[in-house]
């Protein structure tokens, strides 16, 4: 993310001639626009990595609940 905005700081200020102090805000908004987008990706990176968590764990506690159910029926049907 930090190649983008090396990119686009300077292809920014060559797109359209504006005064000195509305190049710096328009540098600055990419710059914190870059930022931003930078900790979204990281949290998505986090929320993908808890999601797969869960997902083993509901996986574990569906075997288990699946053990308990064929001991449970085993349990409850007569044997021959």
């Amino acid at each position: 993310m930090r190649l983008a905005s090396s990119y686009l700081l300077p292809a920014a200020s060559h797109l359209l001639p504006h005064p000195p102090q509305e190049n710096a805000r328009l540098e600055d908004q990419v710059k914190g626009l870059s930022d931003e987008l930078h900790a979204m990706h990281s949290a998505w990176g986090e929320r993908d990595v808890r999601q797969r968590v869960q997902d083993e764990e509901l996986k574990d506690s569906n075997r288990q609940v699946g053990s308990q159910h064929r001991l449970l029926w085993e349990l409850s049907t007569p044997s021959s």
